[in-house]
């Protein structure tokens, strides 16, 4: 990348708001398929209390 003056704010300003909300979005999607992964195995397993 070439740093020079910041003659374009509102690009870079864009491209942060797309990664912030595309690393949202992963987060969210990993915690949804962990959590179900977590829900289903804690549902088959007998409880132990």
């Amino acid at each position: 990348m070439v740093s020079g003056p910041a003659s374009r704010p509102v690009v870079v300003s864009f491209c942060r708001i797309s990664v912030i909300r595309s690393t949202v979005s992963v987060g969210v999607a990993f915690g949804v398929l962990f959590g179900r992964r977590e829900r289903a195995s804690n549902a088959a397993s007998p409880s132990t209390r």
